[in-house]
């Protein structure tokens, strides 16, 4: 034992990081390896065999599941087809009529499943036929005895699945399901439906998974046999299915067999691979022996100093990345120089990043507090031009007292939009502004709006961004009057929630498409000018709450031409 106290003996003079990794694996892997050879030596056999029964088995689960799938799209397909009215008025017409009415409406809804190749419906004096592919001189008048339809139907319930072979396409075996045709109103027999499925799109899917030395059988109630790959040679396919059906026998580890509902019998995966060929698969195992033997080894030679620090920066490194916590400091306790330099690389590249977020923060919000500032405080030449145009109307029809009222509510309302350091402003305050807005309108066209107001008064003292409402009230009256002589409804309600105030504007106006919400939601740019109101709003709102995240804050609801809600969640 004393070569393995050599082996694992450190010494500590100039121990780096780097001379106690490199020096501790090589000794891992002397050790792993010559470990590896005896336990590989012992243990392949069992391996090898233990891998190829689970391989086969994950073959035929995944094999199972994709024809369980085709055949229940089929069968889905064709319950809707013998059900559906169409289908049965057809059945009134004449038989002449009727056979080209038939052929006609089944070739529309074959184009509907890829999946199939031929739809036949066997008819008490007649077959009419429709083909995926050209087909030529098919003769299927003898489709009823052929597949002894109806004792297979009496035996085997209203419908079943079979394989078989599709006369007018090939001389291979397919899936082909039947189904009893009875009539909606008098539930009358009056016929077969006979679908079968084009296997060319199966064997793309299953070719997929079935590997090179893998066979798969496939037994139906009746007997009969479908394989994949479909070149198997007939004499090894009745030696396989000969294995498959002996009772008596147990079945060799090779095969893997199971229950096939839909059809009625059995599906069995057969892997005809060696346990000791290909080599790879010695290659394969061995290096899996390795790897284990080295990671359990090096576990023990390497030191907890040498992995710790490293695993400890790794974790928080991670937790930087995924959730974005730039709050985390790299340990500062003393390991080796490597560690400590990594640590404190880290710590002060940290310190730095978070510097510059903050200040990217603070100048991003004092950008959009001015820009926001801007947009309150600005005066609209063309209504201001138009309501002073109005006051002077007034005067020079005689109507002094109203012209006065307009232009001191004008005053009113530019005194409130235009005060300068209250961008926060309270509830009753913001809707005075609205009333002003609405009473200069009104003077200028009495008849363009009707407007209400429903508040609790206990959210009168509420603080809600300057001019947000206003906005939306002009938004409604701009963009949202449906035609001429006709007023818009406008109504604003405010309601106390659980945890927040509810405010909702709402008009019975022309209303928004979806795809203008989800634009305006998204802050994008419109072609029309409508839009510039509401992303305000959105950007007064994030800007309050300091977030960008703001459908939790802003909701619009809206139906063209019948309305538009728009609903402010104040927290």
């Amino acid at each position: 034992m004393k070569w393995l106290n050599k082996i694992f003996k450190r010494k500590h003079i100039n121990a780096t990081i780097t001379n106690v990794l490199i020096g501790s694996y090589i000794r891992v892997m002397i050790i792993s390896f010559i470990l590896g050879i005896f336990l590989f030596i012992g243990i392949t056999g069992k391996e090898l065999k233990f891998r190829r029964a689970q391989n086969s088995e994950q073959i035929l689960r995944i094999i199972t599941y994709i024809i369980n799938t085709r055949l229940d799209d089929i069968k889905k397909f064709c319950d809707e087809l013998i059900i559906d009215d169409e289908f049965h008025e057809i059945f009134t017409r004449k038989e002449d009529i009727r056979n080209n009415l038939l052929g006609g409406y089944l070739m529309k809804r074959m184009a509907e499943q890829d999946d199939i190749s031929s739809i036949h419906i066997v008819l008490e004096d007649s077959v009419v036929s429709e083909y995926k592919y050209p087909v030529y001189n098919v003769d299927q008048s003898k489709m009823a005895e052929t597949f002894n339809l109806k004792d297979n139907i009496i035996k085997r319930g209203g419908s079943y699945w079979e394989i078989g072979t599709d006369n007018g396409i090939s001389d291979e075996n397919s899936f082909y399901f039947v189904v009893n045709i009875k009539s909606k109103t008098s539930m009358e027999h009056l016929g077969y439906l006979i679908i079968f499925m084009d296997i060319n799109q199966l064997i793309p899917d299953i070719n997929q998974y079935l590997q090179k030395d893998t066979e798969i059988y496939i037994q139906s109630a009746a007997g009969e046999i479908l394989t994949f790959p479909q070149d198997i040679e007939d004499d090894t396919v009745e030696d396989v299915i000969r294995v498959i059906n002996d009772k008596d026998s147990r079945l060799p580890d090779k095969f893997r067999i199971k229950e096939m509902a839909n059809i009625q019998g059995v599906i069995a995966a057969l892997s005809r691979q060696s346990i000791f060929s290909p080599n790879i698969e010695f290659a394969i195992i061995f290096m899996l022996i390795i790897i284990i033997e080295f990671t359990i080894i090096a576990s023990l030679v390497l030191n907890k100093r040498v992995i710790g620090p490293l695993e400890e920066i790794a974790l928080r490194a991670k937790e930087i990345a995924v959730k974005g916590n730039l709050d985390i400091q790299f340990p500062n306790e003393k390991y080796y120089t490597e560690a400590d330099d990594i640590s404190n690389a880290l710590n002060e590249m940290m310190t730095q990043i978070r510097g510059l977020l903050e200040d990217v923060k603070n100048k991003e919000k004092m950008q959009r507090q001015l820009e926001l500032s801007v947009i309150n405080h600005q005066i609209k030449p063309h209504f201001l031009y138009n309501t002073l145009n109005a006051a002077s109307i007034l005067i020079s029809v005689e109507e002094k007292e109203t012209a006065n009222q307009l232009i001191q509510t004008l005053a009113s309302y530019y005194r409130a939009c235009l005060n300068r350091g209250n961008d926060i402003i309270t509830l009753e305050n913001e809707l005075n502004i609205v009333r002003d807005y609405i009473k200069i309108v009104l003077i200028r066209n009495p008849n363009i709006l009707e407007f209400k107001c429903d508040i609790d008064d206990g959210l009168i003292n509420l603080q809600i961004p300057k001019m947000t409402l206003q906005t939306l009230v002009e938004n409604s009256i701009k963009y949202g009057i449906k035609e001429m002589g006709q007023p818009i409804k406008i109504s604003i309600t405010a309601r106390k929630r659980e945890e927040y105030a509810e405010i909702i504007v709402e008009d019975d106006g022309v209303g928004m498409s979806k795809d203008t919400i989800d634009r305006v939601m998204r802050g994008e740019q419109l072609e029309t000018k409508s839009g510039f109101g509401l992303r305000s709003v959105l950007n007064r709102l994030a800007l309050l709450y300091d977030t960008k995240d703001i459908k939790n804050l802003m909701e619009i609801q809206s139906e063209p031409n019948c309305y538009t809600r728009i609903i402010l969640r104040m927290y």
